[in-house]
C-alpha cells in the first residue's frame, strides 16, 4: 500500500490495518513531513511530537512546516535544508 494522506490517517487512527510496524512509522512520518499531524485533531500533533522526541520519527524536513509548528516541535531539533 502506498502512503497518502488518507492511508496515513487511517493507519494512525487504526481503521486501516498496517502491514508492519515500519509502515506505522512511515505513516506517522508522512503526517509529520506534510504538516498534517498539526492540522488534525490535537492528539495527532501530540503523538507526532512524542514520536519525534522518542526518536521513532524525524522532525519535518521542510523549513516552512518547521517554522509554522515551532511551538509544537521541540526547539532542540535542528533542520537541514
Amino acid at each position: 500500500m502506498s502512503i497518502n494522506s488518507y492511508n496515513a490517517v487511517g493507519i494512525a487512527e487504526g481503521f486501516i490495518e498496517a502491514e508492519s510496524e515500519e509502515q506505522v512509522i512511515e505513516a506517522w512520518q508522512y503526517l509529520i513531513d506534510s504538516g498534517l499531524a498539526w492540522k488534525l485533531q490535537g492528539w495527532f500533533g501530540r503523538t507526532a511530537n512524542q514520536l519525534i522526541e522518542e526518536g521513532y520519527c524525524s522532525a519535518p524536513q521542510s523549513r516552512a512546516i518547521a517554522d509554522t509548528h515551532l511551538g509544537a516541535i521541540p526547539q532542540n531539533f535542528y533542520f537541514c535544508i
